[in-house]
């Protein structure tokens, strides 16, 4: 365990204590990512969620197919 994970273990705090905290700084990075566009999105799902083409293709194609039954 690292200096910094003990710390945090000796305030009482565990794995979900840190859950909010990752989130937001994931939903940082996602803002980030798509404020700048279309190549931003698609490399950072190839370079950083090691999605292929097809995935990506696949993804797109069932959030057509959900907005579309929101549609209805």
């Amino acid at each position: 365990m690292s200096t910094l994970e003990s710390k945090i273990d000796a305030l009482g705090a565990d794995c979900e204590t840190l859950d909010s905290i990752v989130h937001d700084a994931a939903s940082k990075i996602a803002s980030s990512v798509n404020d700048n566009g279309m190549s931003a999105q698609v490399r950072f799902l190839k370079t950083q969620y090691n999605m292929s083409d097809d995935e990506i293709l696949d993804a797109v194609k069932a959030e057509l197919g959900e907005e579309g039954l929101c549609n209805e």
